[in-house]
């Protein structure tokens, strides 16, 4: 910082889960649909997450890969 002072190393702990576009630590029929309803749209700040290939635009093939993942979940 403007003073010279070093914080102490942190851990810090991060989930990721394909497919949970909603953010819930789950994928499930939500994620499908939500993911359905912006297919076609553009990737915008409100709906990136559906995105889900992050190749820059939301269709079939992120709700193909959605539907892959249901059921999953972290803890």
């Amino acid at each position: 910082d403007a003073f010279a002072q070093v914080l102490p190393n942190t851990a810090v702990s991060m989930n990721v889960l394909v497919g949970d576009t909603n953010g819930n630590k789950a994928v499930s029929s939500s994620d499908i649909g939500q993911t359905k309803a912006q297919s076609g749209l553009a990737v915008t700040g409100a709906n990136f997450r559906e995105d889900v290939n992050a190749n820059g635009s939301i269709n079939a093939s992120d709700v193909g890969l959605v539907k892959s993942r249901s059921g999953q979940f972290v803890p």
